[in-house]
């Protein structure tokens, strides 16, 4: 793990044999990128719960994910932090449209001056079937890409440029 970029301190080796979703969550304020790794049936439950949720309980907990990828994550925090990701990712849009197999889901923070900010979620599959993290640069590539594409459909979203 540590070949591909990651903080061995934030993902479980013993999980890492285990059918995952991955969460890459990245932060444009402060340049961070963080990687969660939730089993698949904790993902799944915490997905419906996060379906069921009223509209301000989706904000409070859309507003918790922000402060928490803001704040970073210290080692032993990620449960919670998979869990607040898990309930915000089964409470959006993208959910409804992402197959259960896709391995790969990634949350963007834009910063936006008027409030917290914009969370941003998206799905990528793994044509290779690999059931682990993708390597950290890649991950970034990612993230760049979609927020080049988000730039030109969403000026909005990037006041000042």
């Amino acid at each position: 793990m540590t070949a591909s970029g990651w903080d061995l301190n934030l993902i479980s080796e013993t999980e890492a044999v285990q059918d995952s979703i991955f969460a890459y969550l990245y932060d444009h304020h402060c340049s961070q990128l963080t990687l969660l790794q939730v089993p698949a049936p904790v993902f799944q439950k915490l997905l419906r719960q996060g379906a069921q949720l009223s509209r301000r309980k989706k904000e409070q907990v859309c507003t918790a994910l922000i402060t928490r990828i803001h704040q970073g994550l210290e080692t032993g925090d990620s449960s919670e932090l998979a869990a607040l990701f898990s309930l915000y990712w089964g409470g959006t849009e993208t959910a409804k449209i992402t197959k259960a197999e896709v391995p790969h889901r990634f949350v963007v923070h834009y910063p936006l001056p008027e409030r917290a900010g914009l969370l941003r979620p998206f799905a990528m599959d793994d044509p290779s079937g690999s059931r682990f993290p993708l390597p950290a640069n890649r991950a970034l590539e990612v993230v760049h890409q979609v927020r080049i594409q988000d730039s030109a459909r969403h000026p909005e979203w990037f006041p000042g440029g």
